[in-house]
């Protein structure tokens, strides 16, 4: 916090002065003696800069207000390509970073070009921290004895190899330290594109002295063949023809498009093969009674061709509302869906699928669809309707057809990732949330407080980060178990940048990393003070 104790800012001054150049110490002296003495800290002449007028030093540690993020949006509609944008604290030039006097709060821009601008909050102030022009040779991160616990330091420099000019070096500091890191890495990534740019410039002008004597020359063997090989193709090549098989597989690809959406959305047709239909049978007189239906009387069992009178191939009428007790919709077994298929001519063959593509649509399906909700159903070896229109929607995927999504699951969809979005901005730093399903929430409410010693009440495993997710619906929604588990464990590695020796419980700050990046999965923004602190990477 900024209003750290003397004692601690003195130490970490002697420290300073001590490991600093002989050069710089009668200036840091100068303001180790105020520090210690309570001492109002030098004036211009002592080298150590003050709160700039007009800014209120009491303000300087609050979050992003609404007027300055009036001022924020606007700047960044001016900068046109701004990527990213925030709030930050700019430490003054040849200060050490101990007072808050030697911070200025600053609103801070990153372009799609590379560049990144700091604005003054009070007057016109813009400062180009890196340039289009420069190149970043160095990201350090600050961690002793700055007022800013979460600051780093970047290193730019104009020029490359020996047209360089000097370095410059700028430190910026944050509120928290989730902006810490998705500033950090943004800056890591640009000085990763700007070292390859300057290889490929290297290569570049290597290759140009290389091949300097080379443009004389006649053409190298290489290239005659290369050319030989064109000047065959072009001749024996039929545009006509091409265009015929392109028209052709255009069509055949169209007609498929259709046929599956009618065999997704035509519930006659589903009832009709999960009562066990089977169009190789000689016999059609009679269809065998649905497993659902093996107690009714046999004169209450229907016909496919009945089944399709009441209501059509796209609205049957549902068999749990035809006044008859007991009776429950049939459900389809694999084999059933492969005689669908075989029906249907979309099981082998050069357009059809394979026995692999329908299991592995057939488990996606069963296991809760594509989002893995594999909690609804207890029913692994049988498809119920929705699954059904699930596993013909995964199947058309698999042969290369993208069908919208079941008639009705789309509105569902729509409204559940309004829940969970919702739930990721609300409650991803969530202390209380977190503590309550912290070993179970009423271990958690009293005993985490009363008993500091229990760590085990503070931290938290992944099956209560599962059953978290699950209460606020992220899971399945917005992340199946196999992605929850790959979270749960970067948050609890080394990658998460989180020092913790438990590396099978989530302590807080780690939790709120596994929620960001849930967020970042789903793309869903999470913003604090102007900055979105769930954004994806902007330099890959």
């Amino acid at each position: 916090h900024p209003s750290g104790s003397v004692a601690v800012k003195h130490c970490a001054i002697s420290v300073r002065v001590a490991l600093a150049p002989s050069e710089e110490q009668p200036r840091l002296q100068l303001q180790l003696r105020a520090i210690a003495f309570g001492m109002a800290p030098p004036g211009a002449g002592g080298g150590v800069a003050v709160v700039a007028a007009g800014e209120d030093q009491d303000r300087m540690m609050e979050p992003l207000s609404e007027e300055e993020e009036k001022l924020l949006q606007q700047l960044v509609a001016a900068e046109k390509d701004a990527v990213a944008s925030g709030l930050c604290w700019r430490l003054n030039h040849n200060a050490l970073g101990l007072e808050l006097g030697d911070w200025r709060r600053r609103l801070l821009i990153l372009t799609a070009g590379g560049e990144l601008f700091s604005y003054s909050i009070t007057s016109d102030e813009k400062v180009r921290i890196i340039g289009g022009d420069e190149t970043i040779v160095g990201i350090e991160r600050s961690h002793f004895g700055s007022v800013m616990p979460y600051s780093f330091r970047v290193e730019s420099q104009k020029g490359v190899g020996r047209n360089q000019g000097p370095v410059a070096r700028t430190t910026l500091g944050f509120f928290l330290p989730q902006e810490l890191h998705i500033w950090q890495r943004d800056v890591k990534d640009l000085m990763t594109r700007h070292q390859r740019a300057v290889h490929k410039k290297q290569e570049d002008a290597q290759n140009v002295k290389h091949n300097v004597d080379a443009v004389a020359q006649p053409t190298s063997q290489k290239e005659r063949m290369t050319s030989k090989l064109l000047t065959f193709f072009e001749a024996h090549e039929n545009p006509a023809g091409a265009d015929l098989v392109e028209k052709e597989a255009n069509f055949i690809k169209s007609e498929l498009e259709v046929k599956l959406f009618r065999v997704m959305n035509t519930k006659a047709l589903y009832i009709e093969f999960a009562e066990g239909h089977d169009p190789g049978q000689s016999k059609k007189a009679e269809v065998r009674p649905s497993r659902a239906e093996s107690g009714a009387k046999s004169s209450d069992v229907k016909k496919p061709t009945e089944a399709k009178k009441l209501g059509g191939p796209m609205g049957v009428r549902d068999r749990t509302a035809s006044g008859r007790k007991g009776v429950k919709e049939p459900k389809m077994d694999i084999s059933e869906l492969m005689n669908l298929l075989k029906h249907e001519n979309l099981y082998g063959g050069p357009y059809g699928v394979n026995a692999k593509q329908v299991h592995e649509a057939w488990k996606r399906a069963n296991d809760g669809g594509e989002d893995g909700d594999d909690d609804k159903d207890q029913d692994k070896l049988q498809l119920d309707w929705d699954e059904y229109q699930v596993c013909i929607h995964i199947i058309a995927a698999k042969l290369g057809v993208e069908l919208p999504p079941p008639e009705g699951q789309e509105n569902k969809k729509e409204e559940a990732k309004l829940i969970w979005s919702q739930a990721l901005k609300t409650h991803w730093s969530d202390e209380r949330l977190f503590l309550k399903f912290c070993a179970g929430a009423g271990k958690a409410a009293g005993g985490a407080k009363d008993n500091p010693a229990d760590k085990r009440s503070m931290t938290m495993d992944f099956r209560e980060f599962i059953a978290l997710c699950e209460d606020l619906g992220i899971h399945p929604g917005a992340a199946n178990k196999t992605q929850l588990a790959k979270i749960f464990r970067e948050a609890n590695s080394a990658d998460s940048g989180i020092e913790d020796d438990d590396a099978h419980e989530l302590q807080l700050e780690e939790f709120q990393y596994a929620m960001l990046a849930l967020a970042m999965l789903n793309e869903v923004p999470v913003i604090v003070n102007g900055r979105d602190i769930a954004q994806p990477r902007i330099f890959k």
